[in-house]
C-alpha cells in the first residue's frame, strides 16, 4: 500500500470465509515500531497475509517468501524481513518447513493471527 493509505476494514463475513483487516491488528502495529518504514512494511505484509487468506479461503496457507514478496511487490529480503516484523508482533504464526530427506526449505506454512 502506498505509504498513509489503509485498506476499508470490511464487517467480518464468517460464512463466506473472509478475514478482515482488524483495527486492533493496525494499532498494535503502530505501537510496536517505532519507525515508519517498519510500520509501513509491517503493514504492508499483513494485509497481504490476510488478503492470501481471503483468497485461500483458509487462515493457514502455505507459500513461499519468493511468492508472498511477488504478492507484496517487494524484493525477496524486504517481504523476509517484512515477515520477521510481523511475526515479532505477534500477528502472524510462521512455520518453516523443509523438503524431506533433505535441508532444503520448503514453503513455509503462515496463519495470520
Amino acid at each position: 500500500l502506498p505509504p498513509g493509505k489503509l485498506p476499508l476494514i470490511e464487517p467480518a463475513k464468517a460464512h463466506s470465509g473472509w478475514f478482515p483487516v482488524s483495527e486492533e491488528a493496525l494499532r498494535i502495529i503502530e505501537r510496536t515500531f517505532d519507525r515508519e518504514g517498519a510500520r509501513r512494511k509491517a503493514k504492508a505484509c499483513f494485509i497481504t497475509l490476510l488478503r492470501i487468506a481471503n483468497l485461500e479461503g483458509s487462515i493457514v496457507f502455505v507459500r513461499s517468501i519468493a511468492q508472498i514478496a511477488k504478492d507484496m511487490s517487494y524484493g525477496y529480503s524486504e517481504a523476509a524481513r517484512a515477515l520477521k516484523l510481523v511475526q515479532a508482533a505477534g500477528l502472524c504464526a510462521i512455520e518453516q518447513r523443509q523438503v524431506p530427506g533433505t535441508k532444503e526449505l520448503a514453503p513455509s506454512q503462515f496463519q495470520p493471527c
